[in-house]
């Protein structure tokens, strides 16, 4: 009885210390700033994008409670959705509010519940998505590209690369809204 009693007034006493501390008193504004800038430095190009942001959200959001707040009520820092799992996913969404989405989704391996998972993002939240980039295998993302069914109204960039036999082939293009009109299938890549 007397060790969760204790445990709580050292919680209490833990979190007033961390109060006291500098970066605790930092406006939320200031923080939120620190984190957009330390989400700007991504993993190097070899690795899978957006899966350094997932890490470092994960990593700010669990070192205090006064970050993790800060944190949950930016949508901004929530924008970038990578399609790694359903639960990522959906927590990233929610998050973001409704703010204006960056969906990425790496192909490689070919993954069904991937594949759902980016259809119902794009099904759910196609009014919100501005940039869309996919890169794997020309039958992964061939495959997914066939079955856009969706208009994107807000889509602005639209960036897809094939990677053959390992070697990065890719094919980028940038739309702009009055070019691209309210759907997706209005182009095609020839490479």
């Amino acid at each position: 009885e007397m060790i969760p009693e204790h445990e709580r007034i050292l919680q209490y006493y833990k979190g007033y210390h961390n109060a006291l501390t500098f970066t605790c008193r930092l406006p939320p504004e200031v923080l939120v700033n620190i984190f957009s800038e330390g989400l700007s430095h991504e993993l190097p190009k070899d690795k899978v994008v957006g899966l350094g942001r997932v890490q470092f959200l994960k990593t700010i959001s669990r070192i205090c409670s006064h970050w993790r707040n800060v944190a949950l009520s930016a949508p901004g820092l929530w924008t970038l959705i990578p399609i790694t799992n359903a639960l990522w996913t959906e927590a990233a969404i929610q998050r973001s509010q409704q703010a204006p989405l960056t969906v990425f989704y790496y192909t490689l391996p070919i993954d069904r519940e991937k594949n759902t998972i980016f259809r119902e993002v794009l099904a759910s939240h196609s009014h919100r998505i501005n940039q869309i980039s996919i890169a794997g295998g020309y039958f992964g993302a061939s495959e997914l590209l066939a079955s856009l069914e969706w208009p994107i109204p807000m889509l602005e960039r639209l960036e897809i690369r094939f990677l053959l036999n390992g070697a990065g082939i890719s094919s980028r293009t940038n739309f702009s809204q009055a070019s691209l009109g309210s759907a997706i299938w209005h182009w095609r890549i020839v490479w």
